[in-house]
């Protein structure tokens, strides 16, 4: 995990606990990436039902092998590679994601809100 690919408030686990990312968090990771240390300091969340369900989430379209989940006007299609795809409307934004932080990320650049975890 890459220092450059993180806001502040991006959930990853650290530790092996769930928590946001704060300013001294990413300063860490960055002086980590600099001296070439070996050990992960955090790792990415992946995508799952239950998260999407805790973002607010609701299953939009259900048959095999696609699934769809809503959230206003965005949806996110997940296929039997375990990747999810974003929608606004018809229009697919970014390329396929696998972890909350790139679905954070990608929901702020489009909104100014963020995606926040209940």
């Amino acid at each position: 995990m890459k220092s450059k690919d993180l806001r502040i408030g991006n959930h990853v686990y650290i530790d092996d606990k769930e928590v946001p990312v704060t300013a001294a968090d990413l300063l860490t990771l960055s002086q980590h990436e600099r001296f070439v240390m070996e050990k992960e300091l955090m790792t990415p969340v992946y995508i799952s039902e239950s998260v999407l369900f805790r973002l607010g989430f609701k299953v939009e379209f259900d048959k095999a092998p696609l699934r769809v989940y809503s959230l206003n006007e965005f949806l996110l299609t997940s296929n039997s590679q375990h990747t999810f795809n974003l929608y606004v409307g018809q229009a697919a934004v970014g390329h396929s994601i696998a972890y909350l932080h790139q679905l954070q990320n990608l929901f702020f650049d489009l909104t100014g809100i963020e995606l926040i975890k209940e």
